[in-house]
């Protein structure tokens, strides 16, 4: 493995640490450069997308927070070309307030394709896809 497939390694692992109780920590915004050039296509979540810096994913997640717990990637594959690392992951969330568009106590489903560029061992861009259908079960 490289450095830049270990980044994302470290930055799905990082973020995988929610629990019923918590949404989880902003431990995997460490692996960003400050000046991060991210953003996420629209999808459900984020109808009319979200792009910015490593300040911008810090607001979205604590947004997110106020509404989901226990949230994990699981990394369905990886390819790398150098810096620049293609993977698909299967992300996944619990629904914790009422008045959402799922029930309180569902999980969310969200299918990713991401594109990540690594410098230095840190995410300089990113670029992420989620599908728009979000499934859920109990």
């Amino acid at each position: 493995m490289s450095l830049a497939s270990d980044t994302v390694r470290r930055l799905i692992r990082l973020y995988s640490d929610g629990t019923p109780e918590t949404y989880g920590s902003d431990a995997f915004l460490e692996v960003f450069s400050p000046n991060v050039d991210w953003a996420i296509a629209p999808s459900n979540g984020h109808p009319a997308g979200l792009r910015g810096n490593r300040e911008v994913l810090r607001k979205d997640l604590e947004l997110s927070a106020s509404y989901l717990r226990n949230r994990n990637i699981q990394l369905l594959d990886i390819v790398e070309q150098g810096n620049k690392v293609a993977w698909t992951g299967r992300y996944t969330a619990i629904v914790a307030s009422e008045g959402l568009p799922r029930p309180k106590g569902s999980e969310l489903a969200v299918e990713l394709a991401v594109f990540s560029e690594v410098v230095n061992g840190l995410i300089v861009k990113q670029r992420g896809y989620p599908t728009l259908a979000i499934s859920s079960g109990t």
